[in-house]
């Protein structure tokens, strides 16, 4: 149940990957009470500009739902992390900095 994570973790594959590559660390994230939530990309095709988008198009349709289902029992809020492999991790980076990104994250 929603209730026995401690936090959400947004993870984001690298250069040629996809969200299976996140399997063994999905596995160990739910062990430790994460919600683990894969976001995918055409690391080939996509623009960075496109990815940007669809990652924040991402965060406000999954992310930002599932955090509201998830308070944290100081702040209400729960913490939301990310996790990058590679290119994933510069695109991380691309949107936090955006002027685009959910304050609320």
């Amino acid at each position: 149940t929603n209730e026995a994570y401690r936090g959400i973790v947004v993870l984001v594959h690298g250069f040629l990957g996809d969200s299976s590559h996140f399997f063994f660390i999905k596995q160990r994230l739910r062990r430790h009470h994460f919600l683990p939530l894969s976001f995918s990309y055409n690391s080939c095709y996509d623009s960075l500009t496109l990815v940007r988008q669809k990652l924040l198009d991402f965060l406000s349709s999954d992310v930002l739902p599932a955090a509201e289902k998830l308070p944290n029992s100081e702040t209400n809020l729960p913490q939301v992390h990310f996790l990058g492999h590679s290119l994933g991790a510069v695109i991380i980076r691309f949107v936090l900095s955006s002027s685009h990104c959910p304050t609320t994250l």
